[in-house]
């Protein structure tokens, strides 16, 4: 008696599949109507975009069987990465996940459409779809100019580590400093603080005291640079 089956692949799977019976039995098998082998088991040919059939013809003494398989095969996804300064962003139809890499290296955390770069390096992101097909995205390269260490840096930080208060010290520019963000070390934007007319004295102070221990990044974005510094809570 024949019978259906339906399932999802994605875009070049291939699957193997294993026949048995009560009865001594042969086992012929066809994929999209073109007849493949005879064995107890079959590895499907990569399967394209579109319907897939795999049928199964099973011969006993008896009488003979048909049991088919239908694949519903998604194509998978090539998704690209949108680029607004240091912020990234997938740009990829009908993703419903994602993860984003530096270098190669998985970003713990970084699971959202977009990232937002902490630091330079070749960035790329992998988008999944409701059946789990996915693509990864080709790298793109950000760089950093305007990052340097504390000690040479237009400012200073203080207390580092902090408790509660953590207070800006500028050497100069203050005046042109527009904005200053905080972030997880995941790169999630946790607090944003916009200076549209520059700041207007040389020490600020910050209330973070509402962030779990452990380690941030604080970014001050002036006319002509962004600069990132690692503060510690504790």
């Amino acid at each position: 008696e024949d019978s259906l089956i339906i399932t999802t692949r994605c875009d070049g799977a291939s699957l193997t599949i294993n026949a048995n019976s009560n009865y001594p039995a042969t086992y012929d098998w066809y994929q999209d109507n073109i007849f493949q082998l005879t064995d107890s088991f079959y590895t499907t040919l990569p399967m394209s975009p579109g319907i897939s059939v795999v049928t199964l013809v099973a011969n006993t003494p008896f009488c003979n069987d048909t049991l088919i398989y239908g694949f519903n095969v998604s194509a998978n996804l090539y998704p690209t990465i949108f680029v607004n300064s240091t912020t990234l962003t997938c740009i990829q139809s009908g993703a419903i996940a994602f993860q984003w890499y530096l270098n190669g290296n998985i970003i713990v955390g970084a699971n959202q459409i977009s990232y937002t770069a902490l630091q330079s390096g070749t960035y790329m992101v992998m988008a999944f779809d409701f059946n789990g097909c996915s693509g990864a995205s080709t790298g793109v390269y950000i760089g950093f100019t305007g990052i340097t260490e504390s000690e040479n840096s237009s400012f200073s930080i203080s207390p580092n580590p902090f408790n509660n208060i953590v207070s800006l010290n500028f050497l100069n520019s203050f005046n042109q400093v527009n904005l200053i963000e905080v972030y997880s070390i995941t790169g999630a934007l946790l607090k944003k603080y916009d200076y549209a007319n520059g700041l207007k004295d040389k020490t600020i102070e910050f209330d973070l005291s509402d962030l779990s221990n452990g380690m941030y990044l604080i970014r001050v974005i002036d006319s002509e640079n962004q600069i990132n510094h690692r503060i510690i809570k504790q």
